[in-house]
């Protein structure tokens, strides 16, 4: 089902200053509407009022209403002193706005904070001028008609300064100054109220539902300043004014009198007026509703001075073109479109075009017609169902007033009994059960009141607006009451509801019986786990269904993949859900064990710390609400599944689809073809729900999977050719085989670079039919709009060919390519996650045409474009050369992404300011403002919550559960780090330590004594990574502990986890050196209660779960400089470990964080390895150093053995000698290795001290707030997508 949500105004809030206002009860009333599980708020226009006090008549469309200003938080603010309030009457009335008293008043209150305010917010108020264009034509709008005693401007005795000549607009400025001021003062302190009561109610899930009038009122700014822009003559009297034929509210119709829009003039100017509108509107509410929005397909034009509405004519609207300018400009727009009225075609057809949601209210639904299209059976998904809006009577007033006939009408279809007259009670339930997309009541009909609390009163004057809340009104037994109904209709937010699980029990129970005919306690593994997910997956369909129509209304953004490394789903999704212990539970109640599905495979679609990234966004997004879906390859087998044999690495196939893959969907209405040079492929989608932590918005991972269009050649099969009958079909489906094929030959290149456009194809053609979906009408669409639509993130070079490909669709759907090309810009966005040459992808021209013939001219054409436009910038010729993105018949795939992005952005500050001072440096001197930092980060609901629930328990009872959303939560940890607390923390490390023992122990059969200090190294295997030189200092002090040179040394277990690409021989050597030396020192029977080393097999997601909460040390050791960010340092850190690192990647933020004296920082930074990388001599080092020589000999010495492959002396030369391809000691081992081996011993030596190195362990803990992927998401959100959360 959809949301509910509550109807009413600001003003009617109660408050001791005559009307409701943006303070306390504001606060309050927001509580209220979350903690009764609604989750939309709605307000009407909150403009300053002017005739009549309407919110429909304001001075200005943009300004706010300076009486809706609390007057208690500028006493806090000391902007107001109580006795600036004394004597001043803002009515006694609890019950009713008394206008001509609170205006007063309240004006005359807000002249005294400007007084006592001086010039200490004038920078803040000229900032806010400068953010906000309308206030200069507003304050001097405002300050004139002060001047001439509040008349109509159209009154103004001044012709000269009515029709804002210039000499009288300077002329006003300066006589009006302070004036002027004073209400852009007002102005800044309403916005500021506004905007944090808005950031309030959004962070308790509530959604702000603004109100704007279709038109603006006679007397304001807006015409004033913009005359040319609607009809009126040359005295700026409105020649036609608007309103509505007689309806159901007026026998006589309604003659509002606003000046009509010259809409010839509008469109001249882009409709820019009306964009303006808008944006500020939208950053005001999260959802908009416009008044009469027919009147933009059809309005009604009544002549000036005419006396009613009984003379008019209907003339055409804007229609789509207004709203595909505003799409254009601002991307998809949250609106409700207020429809009440007579619906002719022009009206139905615009409304379908525009595709948002449309009104229905329950008042006009009896009027004994089965037909009636407000009646709840024929209100359809999309649209927004009232009891009763503003204009309406109550619900009890309404009821009492309504005829015998409709009455019995309305009691047949909402089954009230004979006796039962309560009418509110009654709509409010057909509202919530009826299919609306958002049901709404007013605050009156929740409470049942009656004639007295109408709002207004169509067609009438006075006594209008003036209801208001009486305090506890809205107390506990009625949000009790809402919250029922919000559960009873599934309204609710998931936090306030939990899945229910004995319908999960039942599923599982009828899939067991129907599947494999057997009981719950009799089932595998396999077959308990694809029940598990399957019942789970039928629970939240709807909900998956309805976040993905939530995702299509807005602009939203989608992430480019070529890994995700999701993990082990089961436990992941049921944490998310809620339900993991409850599950748990129910499970061992019925004699099955939910812990067996640590048996479960991961998936596998990814590898390293890039995939891993990539899920953890996902996470936050779909936690936060923010619209983005993932696409992805799925593999067949993924990377591998690694062993050791005689200590190398072995590569096996992970085929863990071999079971089945229960949480993702087949999507065969969304198979696309892919072209390339000598094949044409199908891509088939599979759909992976991504579940957000207590909301009910679910995102979408999309994950192609490449089959042939002809399964299999029957002719060469019955040819007796049965290899060639399945040849096509094996081809095919090595495109998605496994991720990163190797790709030392020209097949293998070929290969990659299929998987690559397989990728960028499949995806870039469903983004385009999704866009199609939304903007489509009558077979054609209008493509300008597209950027505004979505944005789309590149995540690393692999997935840069999509840039391309996007322009090539465009172009087939009928743009040039110059168009084409501005649509890929502003859509494409560029993340670089490593300055590592193998990784800044380049494709030689011939290879890359041989197999996407159709994308090199392309690719060229945008090189011609680059070269044009850095000559018209200046650029002189030697750096366009060096910007070549076609440069030696080879394609730059990174040059090619950061040219055809709007923004290019680096992982972790040190990393950023890499690119743009060297990697990126031409681009950024050209290209400056496109660059942005974005420091990556970690979920922390996998990877605390999930994974350590001890310390989760712990940091619970200490500080409540919100850190799990919001990880900053965790700073106000350090006030209360004691030695008790320090004493437990260690008490849950140690139990850690025992759980992954037994693991170790079970899987590699090395025993882990739990009272050593664990210091561990797991990431990806590379030479960058410098596991040799943690190798290195192992021996350094194992050789130590064998002479008595090292007496002081606290027992520790070194532990290892990383896979080496298959064609990585220096990689897999090193993992062979390691086993080596694992073996040498663990059968030593000297070392038995001093070190063990073990470097697990197959680590992946799953084991590092077990592993990072167990770590006392954690190694973080490339070189500066060369690890753009890394996340498994923060995941570390979250857990309570402390670093061993280098001022390398996030390190330095970690360190920033959480104190230097925390943490074990040490070595060479970037400027002091760039500035020796030509002139560093390992030799020197090594002939210097005894300790680096003895474990560098130990390569050639036969202390360990490679079983006479030459392997380790091939490591040993490179470090001394360099190879063809790199200097000596390329990554600086010898460098670092006496600083390392410093900071390491001290880190041994001070873990004796448990509580004092416990305090830097938890002090970790705390400051690790920055390095949530929540805080990442929202920030490529907000400043680099430009997408709002969805509700």
């Amino acid at each position: 089902m959809g949301k509910s949500g509550v109807l009413l105004h600001i003003s009617s809030l109660p408050s001791p200053y005559g009307i409701g206002t943006m303070g306390r009860a504001a606060y309050a009333f927001a509580d209220f509407v979350a903690d009764s599980g609604m989750r939309v708020w709605q307000v009407l226009p909150i403009g300053p009022t002017g005739y009549g006090d309407s919110p429909y008549q304001a001075f200005s469309t943009f300004a706010g209403n300076p009486n809706l200003i609390d007057l208690d938080l500028l006493l806090d603010e000391g902007l107001l002193q109580k006795e600036d309030l004394a004597g001043l009457d803002f009515g006694a009335d609890p019950e009713h706005v008394d206008y001509g008293r609170v205006i007063g008043a309240h004006d005359a209150a807000l002249r005294r904070a400007f007084a006592r305010a001086g010039g200490a917010l004038a920078g803040a108020v000229e900032a806010f001028a400068g953010e906000n264009p309308w206030l200069a034509d507003f304050a001097l709008f405002m300050a004139v008609k002060a001047h001439f005693g509040g008349v109509s401007f159209l009154e103004w005795p001044d012709e000269a300064i009515r029709l804002r000549e210039p000499a009288a607009m300077a002329r006003y400025r300066a006589l009006l100054a302070e004036e002027v001021e004073y209400i852009r003062f007002v102005q800044y302190l309403f916005f500021q109220q506004w905007r944090a009561l808005k950031a309030y109610a959004n962070a308790r899930g509530v959604q702000l539902l603004g109100d704007m009038p279709i038109y603006v009122a006679p007397d304001s700014a807006d015409i004033w300043a913009n005359p040319e822009l609607f009809l009126v003559d040359g005295a700026r009297r409105p020649t036609f004014v608007a309103g509505v034929p007689p309806d159901y509210f007026s026998k006589e119709g309604q003659l509002w009198g606003n000046p009509l829009y010259d809409w010839d003039a509008m469109e001249r100017e882009g409709y820019a007026w009306w964009i303006a509108r808008l944006k500020a509107a939208c950053g005001m509410f999260d959802l908009l509703r416009i008044d009469h929005f027919i009147g933009f397909a059809r309005y009604y034009a009544i002549p000036a001075g005419a006396a009613n509405a009984l003379v008019g004519e209907y003339r055409p609207g804007p229609g789509m073109k207004l709203f595909r300018a505003m799409r254009a400009a601002l991307g998809e727009l949250p609106l409700v479109a207020e429809d009440l009225g007579v619906i002719t075609p022009e009206v139905e057809s615009l409304l379908k075009e525009a595709g948002f949601p449309g009104m229905r209210v329950l008042q006009f639904a009896y009027g004994a017609d089965e037909r009636n299209m407000h009646l709840p059976e024929n209100v359809g998904a999309n649209m927004v169902l009232y009891t009763g809006t503003h204009d309406n009577a109550t619900a009890v007033e309404w009821w009492a007033g309504a005829g015998a006939e409709e009455k019995a009408f309305a009691r047949k279809k909402l089954g009230m009994r004979p006796e039962d007259d309560d009418i509110a009670a009654a709509l409010i339930r057909a509202a919530y059960g009826s299919q609306a997309l958002l049901c709404i009541a007013p605050m009156q009909d929740y409470l049942g009141l009656g004639a007295g609390a109408r709002m207004n009163e169509p067609a009438t004057l006075g006594g209008n607006w003036r209801w208001r809340m009486l305090p506890g009104a809205a107390d506990a037994a009625l949000m009790t009451r809402i919250a029922r109904l919000n559960k009873q209709y599934r309204r609710t937010q998931r936090k306030e509801e939990s899945m229910d699980c004995k319908n999960i029990l039942r599923r599982m129970e009828e899939s067991l019986q129907s599947n494999y005919q057997i009981e719950l306690h009799e089932a595998s593994t396999v077959q308990l786990h694809n029940a598990l997910s399957e019942a789970v997956m039928m629970e939240l369909s709807g909900d998956w269904r309805d976040s993905r129509r939530a995702h299509e209304r807005v602009r939203r953004a989608y992430y480019i993949s070529a890994e995700y490394l999701v993990g082990r789903m089961v436990f992941n999704n049921l944490y998310c859900l809620g339900i993991l212990n409850e599950v748990r539970d129910m499970l061992r109640a019925r004699g099955a064990d939910l812990a067996a599905m640590e048996d479960i495979e991961d998936e596998a679609l990814g590898n390293g710390g890039l995939g891993r990234l990539a899920a953890c966004f996902l996470d936050s997004a779909a936690t936060h609400n923010i619209p983005l879906d993932g696409y992805g390859l799925r593999y067949k087998f993924g990377l591998f599944k690694q062993g050791f044999e005689n200590g190398y690495q072995v590569e096996k196939a992970d085929d863990w689809q071999r079971f089945g893959d229960p949480w993702s969907r087949r999507r065969d209405d969304r198979i696309v073809t892919v072209e390339f040079a000598d094949q044409k492929v199908l891509a088939v989608p599979y759909d992976m729900p991504v579940i957000g932590y207590h909301t009910r918005n679910i995102g979408t991972l999309r994950l192609w999977q490449s089959e042939p269009i002809e399964e299999f050649d029957f002719r060469l099969f019955n040819d007796q050719e049965y290899a060639l009958a399945v040849r096509e079909k094996n081809s095919v489906e090595d495109i998605t085989r496994v991720l990163y094929p190797n790709d030392s030959t020209y097949a293998g290149k070929r290969l990659r670079l299929k998987q690559q456009y397989f990728l960028s194809s499949a995806s870039m053609q469903d983004v385009i039919r999704r866009y199609k979906k939304v903007r489509g009408a009558n077979g054609t669409c209008d493509f300008s709009g597209f950027a505004a639509h979505c944005a789309v993130q590149l995540n690393d070079t692999h997935p840069t060919v999509s840039i391309p490909e996007l322009i090539r669709l465009l172009m087939c759907e009928g743009l040039d390519f110059d168009a084409a090309f501005s649509v890929a810009r502003d859509t494409f966005s560029y993340t670089n996650h490593t300055i590592m040459s193998e990784a800044l992808e380049k494709w030689e021209l011939e290879l890359f045409n041989s197999v996407v013939p159709q994308l090199g001219e392309i690719i060229c054409r945008i090189n011609d474009k680059l070269n044009a436009e850095l000559r018209a910038a200046g650029v002189d010729e030697e750096r366009r050369a060096r910007m070549q993105i076609v440069a030696d018949n080879t394609i730059h795939m990174a040059r090619l992404a950061v040219y055809v992005s709007t923004y290019v952005n680096g992982v972790a500050r040190i990393h950023t300011e890499i690119l743009k001072n060297d990697v990126f440096k031409d681009w950024y001197a050209v290209f400056p403002r496109r660059f942005q930092n974005k420091t990556n980060g970690i979920t922390q609901r996998r990877w605390l919550g999930l994974c350590n629930p001890e310390l989760t328990g712990l940091l619970t009872e200490q500080l409540g559960d919100g850190f799990l959303t919001d990880l900053n939560e965790l700073g106000a940890l350090r006030e209360k780090i004691d030695d008790e607390l320090i004493a437990r923390f260690n008490d849950a490390k140690h139990q850690k330590k025992r759980q992954l023992a037994a693991i170790v122990q079970e899987r590699e059969g090395v025993e882990l004594p739990t009272d050593f200090l664990f210091d561990i190294q797991v990431k990806r295997m590379h030479e960058y990574k410098r596991q040799l030189l943690n190798a290195f200092s192992i021996l350094d002090i194992y050789f130590a502990l064998k002479d008595g040179t090292l007496t002081d040394f606290t027992p520790t277990a070194f532990l290892f986890g990383a896979k080496a690409a298959p064609g990585y021989w220096r990689a897999k050597s090193v993992i062979k050196f390691i086993n080596e030396v694992a073996k040498r020192i663990n059968n030593d029977p000297d070392m038995r209660d001093k070190m063990r080393v073990v470097f697990v097999q197959n680590y992946n997601c799953s084991y590092a779960e077990h592993i990072i909460p167990a770590a006392d040390i954690s190694e973080q050791i490339s070189p500066a400089g060369t690890e753009a960010s890394g996340t498994g340092n923060m995941k570390f850190m979250l857990n309570g470990t402390v670093t061993l690192g280098t001022y390398d990647g996030a390190n330095i933020e970690i360190a920033q964080e959480a104190g230097e004296e925390n943490n074990y920082i040490f070595g060479a930074r970037v400027e002091e390895l760039n500035a020796i990388r030509d002139t560093y001599n390992p030799r020197e080092i090594y002939d210097r150093e005894p300790r680096v020589k003895r474990v560098m000999d130990t390569l050639v010495n036969g202390t360990v053995s490679d079983g006479g492959t030459g392997k380790f002396a091939e490591i040993y030369n490179s470090i001394l000698n360099g190879e063809s391809w790199h200097r000596p000691d390329n990554y600086f081992l010898l460098k670092d290795f006496m600083p390392y081996m410093e900071a390491k011993l001290r880190a041994n030596h001070d873990y004796r001290d448990r509580i004092a190195f416990g305090r830097k362990c938890l002090m970790n803990t705390a400051s690790a707030g920055k390095f949530s992927s929540d805080r990442t998401i929202a920030e490529y959100a907000r400043e680099l997508w430009h997408i709002d959360p969805v509700k």
